[in-house]
């Protein structure tokens, strides 16, 4: 029974795959008649199948085709127009080369094209147009003597003046240039005949004004010599205004004789006289004299008005015995005797001399004065 059984199940489970066998081939058959019975499950599948193969085939080579219109923008290789640029670049490197040369015949050349050329044209024309060198002939002057004054303005179209003298070697020279209006900052040079400046002065020494002064100066050889008086800077300068030019020369070696009071100038005085002059290393003392009458209380005094000069004033009588002196009496440096009663009648001495006197190294101009009260009235 058990074997029956089991053939029967085994020939059933052959005939259900021959079935199934011959039911898969009908229905990838090719025949028509096999298409309706799976047309419904096959159909859609294959069709999806070779549509997008047959999409895929054509869509891409579609594509390059189109792309190769991109690749035809050989346009930017067209871009070639910018070699047009090279002649720009050819009249960059030509313009400079002829305006640069400004060479009227090159610049023909470029004469359309570059319009900077006339602003060269300009500038080298520009160039006569600095003016600052001034050509003129100042005034020269001839000092004929051992003293001599001057009165004159300095401007900016007339800023110094010229003064020539001759001297001796060892001589002495002071000179000075004061301001009198204006802004005037005054400048003065000497110079020798191959007009190199041997010695200027712009402030005075002493300081406190912006006046020139050269005291003491020893003339080192025979010749002629040329003071020029101007003002600080001197063609560069702005500053204007008149002057008063003082020159004073004494005659001499610069070595000056150790006495105990050398009398160099005589100058007689009154009572309330005013005199003024100068003191230097030539000339370290001046001699005034006066006459007076015993019980005269007299008053006197020196200042000095410019350079670095300290005053020292000596009374003495008329055989130049020294009765009474003073050197700071007067304040700032000044000298001062001040209420000195005359012993006797007759002629008295004023020295106007400078500290430690012929050792000493001031120098400068002074102003003395002499008052009295005459008999105590």
């Amino acid at each position: 029974m058990l074997s029956k059984s089991g053939s029967r199940r085994k020939f059933a489970y052959l005939v259900a795959l021959s079935l199934s066998v011959t039911l898969i081939m009908t229905a990838c058959s090719p025949n028509e008649d096999a298409t309706p019975v799976l047309a419904g499950a096959v159909v859609p599948t294959r069709v999806a199948t070779n549509t997008p193969a047959a999409t895929i085939t054509s869509t891409p080579t579609t594509e390059p085709t189109t792309t190769s219109t991109p690749t035809a923008t050989n346009t930017p290789t067209s871009t070639s127009s910018p070699t047009t640029t090279a002649s720009p670049t050819a009249t960059e490197t030509a313009s400079p080369t002829p305006t640069f040369t400004s060479e009227p015949p090159t610049a023909t050349a470029t004469s359309g094209i570059e319009l900077s050329l006339p602003t060269q044209a300009t500038i080298s024309v520009s160039l006569p147009g600095t003016q600052t060198v001034e050509v003129y002939d100042p005034q020269t002057i001839v000092i004929d003597g051992f003293t001599f004054d001057y009165t004159g303005t300095l401007t900016n179209t007339n800023y110094q003046i010229f003064f020539v003298f001759s001297a001796q070697a060892g001589d002495i020279i002071d000179v000075g240039l004061d301001r009198t209006s204006g802004d005037l900052d005054p400048l003065i040079m000497i110079l020798n005949s191959n007009d190199e400046t041997l010695v200027e002065n712009d402030d005075d020494p002493e300081g406190g004004t912006r006046n020139a002064y050269l005291e003491g100066f020893e003339v080192p050889e025979d010749g002629e010599y040329t003071i020029v008086a101007t003002r600080f800077q001197r063609n560069l300068g702005t500053s204007q205004g008149d002057y008063e030019f003082y020159f004073d020369q004494y005659e001499g070696n610069g070595i000056v004789t150790n006495t105990q009071v050398p009398p160099v100038t005589d100058t007689e005085l009154a009572y309330g006289d005013v005199s003024v002059g100068d003191i230097s290393d030539g000339q370290h003392t001046i001699e005034f004299t006066f006459e007076g009458e015993a019980g005269d209380i007299v008053t006197i005094s020196m200042e000095h008005t410019d350079g670095d000069l300290d005053p020292l004033l000596i009374l003495a009588n008329s055989n130049g015995d020294a009765l009474i002196q003073d050197d700071d009496g007067g304040g700032n440096r000044n000298s001062l005797i001040e209420n000195f009663t005359l012993p006797r009648t007759g002629t008295y001495i004023i020295y106007a001399t400078r500290f430690q006197q012929q050792l000493g190294t001031t120098t400068g101009r002074f102003r003395l004065q002499l008052e009295a009260t005459v008999n105590g009235t």
